[in-house]
C-alpha cells in the first residue's frame, strides 16, 4: 500500500489521468501511462542488482517483523491497537452526539468490546483472542444486530424479549504495514492494510449505514406473535 504523500511533484496533474481498460490492453496502457509520466518531466530509472538487492533486504526485514508479531512485544502492541480503535469509535459517538444525533448510544471496554445501539439496530465490535500466547483463531469481528441491544450494565435488569440476530459480520485480522505500523486487514476482499483509525471510522460509518437502511425498512426481521 502507497501511503498518500502531500509532498506531490510539480509535473504530476491535478486531476488524475484514467484509461479505459476496455480501450487498451494492458501493454498499451502501460506505455500509454508511462508517455504522459515523461511528458510531465517524469523517468523510469531500470532495475539494477544494488536496487533489486536493497528490494531482498527490505522484505526480509518485513517479514521478521511479521514473524514477531505473535510474540509478548507483538501480542501487546495488537492489545494496544485494540484499546485505540475501541477509544476512537467512543470518541467519535461523543463527536456524533454533540453534533445533535443524541440518539446514538455506546458502552466500551477499551480491552475487548464497544457496543453500539440506535434504537431497533446495535453494533459489537469485538476482539476475541482464544489463545494468550497466539493468534490462531483470534480477529476483530463487527456485528450487526436487527434489534437493540442492551448494554452489559443493563443485563441485571433488563433482560431480551428475543435474542438479537446478527445479520452481518465483517471480520480483521491484525497486519503490519510495510513501514512497521501495526493495523489490520480485511479476512474477506482487499489485502490491503488498513490503520487502525480508519477502521474505527469504518465501523461507525457501517453502523450509520445499518441505521439508514434500518429507517429506509431494509432491515429484515421476524413478526413479533
Amino acid at each position: 500500500m502507497v501511503e498518500p504523500n502531500d509532498r506531490k511533484p510539480k509535473w504530476l496533474p491535478d486531476t488524475p489521468v484514467r484509461f479505459n481498460y476496455g480501450d487498451f490492453t494492458l501493454e498499451q496502457a502501460v506505455g500509454a501511462i508511462k508517455a504522459r509520466v515523461q511528458e510531465r518531466g517524469g523517468h523510469f530509472e531500470p532495475l539494477t542488482p544494488l536496487k533489486k538487492a536493497d528490494q531482498l533486504r527490505a522484505e526480509e526485514r518485513y517479514q521478521r517483523a511479521r514473524s514477531r508479531m505473535t510474540s509478548d512485544e507483538g501480542l501487546k502492541q495488537i492489545q494496544e491497537e485494540v484499546a485505540v480503535l475501541i477509544r476512537r469509535v467512543e470518541s467519535q459517538v461523543d463527536e456524533l452526539k454533540s453534533h445533535g444525533h443524541a440518539g446514538l448510544e455506546c458502552e466500551a471496554n477499551p480491552s475487548e468490546h464497544v457496543i453500539l445501539r440506535y434504537q431497533k439496530v446495535g453494533m459489537i465490535v469485538r476482539w476475541i483472542q482464544r489463545w494468550t500466547n497466539s493468534l490462531e483463531d483470534s480477529g476483530l469481528f463487527v456485528e450487526e444486530y436487527n434489534s437493540r441491544l442492551l448494554f452489559n450494565s443493563e443485563l441485571a435488569s433488563k433482560t431480551y424479549i428475543r435474542r438479537p440476530t446478527i445479520i452481518q459480520t465483517d471480520q480483521f485480522d491484525p497486519d503490519i504495514s510495510r513501514a512497521f505500523a501495526y493495523g489490520w486487514k480485511a479476512v474477506k476482499g482487499t489485502d490491503d492494510f488498513i490503520s487502525t483509525e480508519s477502521l474505527a471510522d469504518h465501523c461507525l460509518i457501517k453502523f450509520i449505514d445499518l441505521i439508514e437502511r434500518d429507517i429506509k425498512g431494509q432491515v429484515e426481521r421476524e413478526p413479533y406473535y
